[in-house]
């Protein structure tokens, strides 16, 4: 029998709201692994979707926000899925360019389990975080995202009726595959959260890469901060100034190079385009 290779990605898919991507950023800090956040690649996605083979991404953007967003919560979730299929390939092709390096933790809930699947170096290579209704409204709501809509409050509930109805698609997808899943109400606290995911990681078949040398974490923070800066940028874009004026906030990782640093901060993109201009953007506590 031969040992297992280092495991070269960690899927971690779910539903809007399980908390995955503060997670996912808390484990990389703390074990320097890579992080890879497709919605933070969302609008670029789109630029390179605009021609080829993406009909369903070329509609939904072709549509106006009332057009997207003031329709039957089933047609949406069914949209979301069919989207996240498309997207797929664009997924796999940025996890390639990244190259060599420290495992990455890939993490969205476009992550749809029949698809990761065939990409698996081994079953534990993956999981599912599934929110509870009430817990994916609470976290959504905190969260405060713009839903541009003549009718802001059906956008709104209609967008939390569409998440709920892909939460219970991913279940039964990972279900059927027998890849795990993990149901999450809030009963876990953010500390016993992030432990559990460790001790997780850490019983991956053929273990993790980490980052070498602090040169090689910081080149990778900054490089991940970047991808933030650049989708943010494009989202206020998107939205138009009138209605985002202000510069909207993103978490940026801290930038230097002491390893195991999990340091990050909430700064409105210009702010850490500002600072990045002038080098790295040291964030962690002193």
């Amino acid at each position: 029998m031969t040992a297992a290779a280092p495991c070269a990605a960690f899927w971690v898919g779910g539903g809007s709201g399980a908390g995955k991507t503060t997670l996912v950023r808390a484990v990389a800090g703390l074990l320097d692994l890579r992080v890879y956040h497709v919605d933070a690649h969302g609008f670029e996605h789109v630029r390179r979707a605009a021609d080829g083979a993406f009909p369903r991404t070329q509609a939904f953007n072709a549509m106006t926000y009332d057009e997207r967003w003031l329709r039957a919560p089933e047609v949406l979730a069914e949209e979301f899925l069919a989207i996240s299929g498309e997207r797929m390939p664009l997924v796999v092709d940025d996890l390639d360019a990244l190259g060599a390096g420290a495992t990455v933790l890939v993490e969205g809930p476009q992550l749809l389990p029949d698809l990761v699947a065939p990409l698996l170096e081994s079953p534990d290579a993956a999981l599912w975080l599934l929110p509870t209704e009430t817990f994916s409204r609470r976290a959504v709501t905190a969260r405060a995202e713009v839903v541009p809509s003549t009718r802001a409050a059906s956008a709104v509930e209609n967008r939390h009726r569409r998440d709920v109805l892909v939460t219970a698609a991913l279940r039964a997808r990972a279900g059927a595959l027998g890849l795990r899943s993990v149901a999450v109400d809030g009963s876990r606290s953010v500390r016993g959260t992030v432990d559990w995911f460790v001790s997780a990681l850490l019983r991956v078949p053929g273990g993790l890469v980490r980052a070498a040398t602090g040169e090689e974490r910081a080149l990778m923070r900054r490089q991940e901060n970047e991808v933030t800066a650049t989708q943010l940028t494009l989202y206020r874009e998107d939205l138009g100034v009138e209605a985002m004026p202000e510069p909207p906030l993103g978490p940026f990782s801290c930038e230097c190079s002491t390893l195991g640093c999990a340091g990050e901060a909430s700064l409105p993109v210009d702010e850490y385009l500002r600072r990045q201009a002038a080098g790295p953007v040291v964030v962690h506590s002193t």
